[in-house]
């Protein structure tokens, strides 16, 4: 039989098993996100919608915390705004020393409630505290706001420079493609650096809770599957948009190849 026939099987072959494990791997991790996400979706009805013993609301949590930690003076407790709400929904900003809620959490009793408010709390400690990985994430945490979306208008951009200068898809589709991609690539990278502090949260959270008493410890242990969840969701979405950035890459590449092919 032919050396280089055999050669060329072995391959193929090879690559074969490369390409059908890789996407094995993606099926895994989608299915694994998903699975994570409705984890959390399901806790957050049950603990939130459902009948409870909450006795306090998310604004009456984060105050009361406050006031226990000596930082009511220095933080505050306000309801987030429209656009606030959807870009960066329950969040605590550290330029502006406040821990802003929505209105379904600032108003309503319920554990998911305490639970978030208290995480935002634990987020205002770090800030007074000078936590060094608090602070790299607020600096980096401008960078993540829009991905991935704010691929999307750059690739728009260079299509409609094509189309108008061209008539085809182009040169200007690939480089505005190109800073997108990068964009995401950092984006992807410093968000790496929010699950760490968004973890240490969770956990600090978990202790003032017990320290002050506000629930009992059955709902200490809800509140701590709702964190363990939704770290779980977090670390399965980025791991998502590490896929994402790598099928982005690979059709950059294939764009390359076929401008080249062009010429």
């Amino acid at each position: 039989m032919n050396t280089s026939f055999i050669g060329l099987t072995a391959g193929l072959t090879i690559s074969l098993v490369v390409i059908i494990a890789i996407a094995i791997a993606v099926a895994a991790a989608e299915v694994f996100a998903s699975i994570a996400n409705t984890i959390v979706s399901f806790r957050y009805i049950r603990y939130h919608f459902n009948k409870n013993t909450a006795k306090m609301n998310g604004e009456e949590t984060a105050n009361y915390l406050l006031e226990t930690l000596g930082m009511k003076d220095s933080v505050k407790v306000e309801k987030a705004g429209f656009f606030r709400s959807i870009i960066f929904g329950n969040s605590y900003s550290a330029r502006k020393k406040t821990v802003f809620l929505r209105t379904h959490i600032m108003r309503k009793n319920s554990l998911v409630a305490i639970a978030t408010a208290s995480r935002l709390v634990a987020l205002a400690v770090q800030d007074k505290n000078g936590d060094e990985k608090f602070r790299r994430k607020t600096r980096m945490e401008r960078f993540t706001w829009f991905a991935p979306v704010g691929f999307i208008p750059l690739v728009i951009v260079g299509l409609v420079i094509d189309l108008i200068l061209t008539n085809t898809v182009g040169i200007s589709t690939l480089v505005f493609s190109i800073i997108g991609f990068l964009y995401f690539l950092i984006a992807v990278i410093m968000y790496a650096f929010t699950i760490p502090v968004d973890k240490k949260a969770n956990a600090d959270a978990l202790v003032l809770l017990a320290q002050t008493g506000i629930i009992s410890e059955a709902e200490q242990t809800k509140i701590k599957k709702l964190f363990d969840s939704m770290i779980l969701a977090e670390i399965s979405n980025y791991i998502l948009s590490t896929i994402y950035l790598i099928k982005m890459f690979f059709k950059i590449l294939i764009s390359i190849f076929k401008i080249k092919s062009k010429k």
